[in-house]
């Protein structure tokens, strides 16, 4: 008898093992499909825009050849070469061909070519660029395609507890985008967002991918589109808050801008901080955590940032989040490091809102960032 009720308590378990991990199969294939228009949507907006940057280099590129080579192209080449970058050519215009690839096609490498034209304007102050604060007598940049506000934060669950967007410096004057002496446990997540799956894919690969000289991850700065100075050095860091980075979606590369503002709980200071994540966890014990205000219909009151707290339970958080106590987001220690933050902001960016990433799973975090077919294994 006893070993008939074991065997049906085991039974039992099995059977709702087997029906959690086949609802997560399918729950993966219901975000992935869900997702998949917003991501040709994004994949036709690149490709626009990379059509008129080859445009552009194409015209600058033509009117700097010799008069027999442009009076050649325009007449024989343009066409094909613009209508299939794989085209036959013929041997007597592979010197053509060869300043063509270089010049034009960026030496066949587009996506991150284009990102790096886009960050050299930025640079410049020629566009989107605006006096900074934060940065005494510099500009900053201002993303006009993702700007802080509640459409950028979307529906995810600390939405009313932001009344602030800081830029990085402003945060933290010495941030930078990596530091020596990185720990995959400077990971934090924010307290606004929930993306774990997003961050579980960050931390597994840079805790298992190598360093070089004790600096961060080698393929976490993959992640990233440098830049190259004009004595050849490669380049991270913008002075004017300006940030590549590259997804994997839907089989290929993509390239993305962003700027370095970001969600702060309260009015961004650290006391403010502490203030909203007491309401927050607060409102997370009277409500299930996983459900935002548009599925359950309540209106959550507005985050009053001058609002009493008892001062014991005030101290306690500020010490158990000392280092991160105004951060919305994702972030490193003490705001040492921007990278973090600002892939997080990335992903966000590309679908949407911060609240459109709160649903996912490691396995496809993982694709997104490498590149690589990954599968999880029940």
């Amino acid at each position: 008898l006893l070993q008939d009720n074991y065997k049906m308590k085991q039974t039992d378990q099995e059977q709702k093992i087997d029906e959690h991990d086949s609802s997560e199969v399918m729950a993966a294939t219901d975000l992935a499909q869900k997702r998949f228009w917003r991501e040709q949507d994004m994949r036709l907006r690149h490709a626009s825009e990379a059509l008129l940057r080859r445009s552009k280099r194409i015209h600058v590129w033509a009117a700097a050849l010799n008069s027999e080579d442009r009076h050649h192209f325009n007449s024989k080449l343009k066409q094909q070469w613009e209508n299939n970058v794989n085209c036959y050519v013929h041997p007597r215009d592979e010197r053509l061909r060869q300043s063509y690839r270089l010049h034009v096609l960026l030496d066949n490498d587009e996506i991150v070519g284009n990102c790096r034209e886009r960050l050299a304007e930025l640079e410049a102050g020629e566009l989107d660029c605006y006096p900074s604060k934060a940065r005494e007598g510099a500009l900053q940049f201002v993303d006009p395609e993702f700007q802080p506000g509640p459409m950028a934060l979307g529906s995810c669950i600390g939405t009313d507890f932001v009344s602030a967007w800081n830029h990085a410096l402003s945060v933290n004057p010495h941030a930078v985008l990596f530091t020596e002496n990185w720990e995959p446990e400077d990971i934090h997540p924010g307290a606004c967002v929930d993306d774990s799956w997003l961050l579980a894919a960050l931390w597994i690969l840079s805790a298992t991918c190598g360093t070089s000289d004790g600096d961060v991850s080698l393929c976490v700065k993959d992640f990233f589109i440098n830049t190259i100075d004009l004595e050849g050095n490669v380049v991270y860091d913008s002075a004017v808050g300006a940030f590549g980075l590259k997804l994997f979606v839907s089989g290929r590369w993509e390239a993305l801008v962003v700027d370095d503002a970001l969600p702060m709980l309260g009015d961004g200071s650290s006391r403010s901080g502490v203030h909203a994540l007491v309401a927050l966890d607060a409102l997370r014990r009277e409500n299930d955590a996983t459900v935002t205000r548009r599925t359950n219909n309540q209106n959550w009151p507005e985050f009053d940032s001058s609002a009493s707290f008892d001062s014991s339970l005030v101290e306690a958080y500020s010490q158990r989040y000392k280092d991160c106590a105004g951060f919305a987001v994702a972030h490193s220690t003490e705001m040492a490091e921007l990278w973090i933050s600002l892939l997080e902001k990335g992903v966000a960016k590309y679908y949407g809102s911060y609240g459109d990433i709160e649903a996912g799973f490691v396995h496809q975090g993982l694709e997104l960032l490498t590149g690589h077919h990954a599968e999880c294994i029940h």
